[in-house]
């Protein structure tokens, strides 16, 4: 058994790869969208985020509030807001084909296997390269919150201007 047991300890040794993340981690269920107060629209990109960065003994990417940071900026960019909806349409078409589930309806293994899969060239290309710029987005907005700092047990250090995405 691996000594990254925890998530913390985990992205320590190999970084924020979500192909490695779903390899050491155990199964739990999904998280239902009106636990997290998602509306109705972005319920898609709300699971797609709990996918990326879920919660477990640290906060993850919802409960920091990366979401709403996204919604915010979908409202002030159109060509991000674009951008997202072509990739919930395009995951969840994928889920709908895949599984005969919209996507925030998978368990939390099946969304982790579809968001894997569709960043390993099995969807087309506009749909990876939306996905992984919503990964490094969700991720920068992350890590670079306390929540994220917390999560890496990480403080910066003193007289250090405090960065945030």
């Amino acid at each position: 058994m691996p000594w990254f047991t925890t998530r913390r300890k985990f992205l320590l040794l190999s970084g924020a790869g979500i192909a490695a993340m779903t390899a050491c981690r155990h199964s739990r269920p999904p998280t239902p969208a009106h636990d997290r107060g998602f509306n109705g629209q972005n319920t898609v990109l709300n699971s797609i985020i709990d996918a990326l960065v879920p919660s477990d003994e640290f906060a993850g990417a919802l409960d920091i509030g990366v979401h709403r940071a996204i919604e915010a900026e979908m409202q002030q960019k159109p060509g991000l807001q674009e951008r997202v909806e072509r990739l919930t349409a395009a995951v969840n078409s994928k889920s709908l084909a895949t599984h005969r589930q919209t996507f925030e309806q998978l368990s939390t293994t099946q969304r982790e296997a579809l968001l894997n899969e569709m960043l390993q060239h099995t969807a087309p290309r506009q749909a990876r390269t939306d996905l992984k710029r919503l990964r490094n987005n969700v991720l920068i907005r992350f890590y670079s919150s306390d929540g994220g700092h917390a999560s890496l047990n990480y403080r910066l250090p003193a007289n250090y201007p405090a960065y945030r995405a």
